[in-house]
C-alpha cells in the first residue's frame, strides 16, 4: 500500500511540473508574440515613438511612449496576431486590462491569465 502511496505522489509531482512547464512555456511564447508585434507596429511609428523590446517596456501611462489609441491599436493587433499564429480568438481589452498596461511583463500575465480562464470553460 505505501508502494502505491508513493507512486501516486510521483505521479502528482509530475503532473504538477507538466502543469507549470507548459505554463512558462505560454507565456514565453506570449512574450515572443509580443515582440513580434512590436517589430511590426514599429515600423508604423516615428522614431521617438517605438516601442523597446523588453518585459519593462511601459504600454500606458508615465513613462510610454504612446497614447491611449496607439495603445488601443496595439492590443487590436496583438489580438489578431493571437488568432492569426496560435488560433486563439480572445478579446484581452477588458475592464482589468488597463491595470495590465504599466509594462509588457503585465501585459503578458494579463493574457496568459485570460487564456487560462477560456482553457478552463
Amino acid at each position: 500500500m505505501s508502494h502505491n502511496l508513493r507512486l501516486y505522489d510521483a505521479n502528482k509531482i509530475l503532473s504538477f511540473w507538466h502543469r507549470v512547464s507548459k505554463e512558462m512555456e505560454l507565456r514565453d511564447k506570449l512574450l515572443q508574440a509580443v515582440y513580434e508585434v512590436i517589430d511590426e507596429f514599429n515600423k508604423e511609428l516615428i522614431p521617438e515613438k517605438r516601442l523597446d523590446k523588453s518585459p519593462e517596456t511601459v504600454l500606458l501611462g508615465s513613462g510610454s511612449n504612446l497614447d491611449s489609441m496607439e495603445v488601443f491599436n496595439f492590443i487590436i493587433i496583438f489580438e489578431a496576431y493571437l488568432e492569426n499564429a496560435f488560433n486563439i480568438n480572445i478579446s484581452i481589452a477588458d475592464e482589468e486590462l488597463w491595470d495590465h498596461l504599466k509594462n509588457i511583463s503585465s501585459f503578458v500575465e494579463h493574457v496568459h491569465s485570460r487564456i487560462q480562464k477560456i482553457e478552463l470553460l
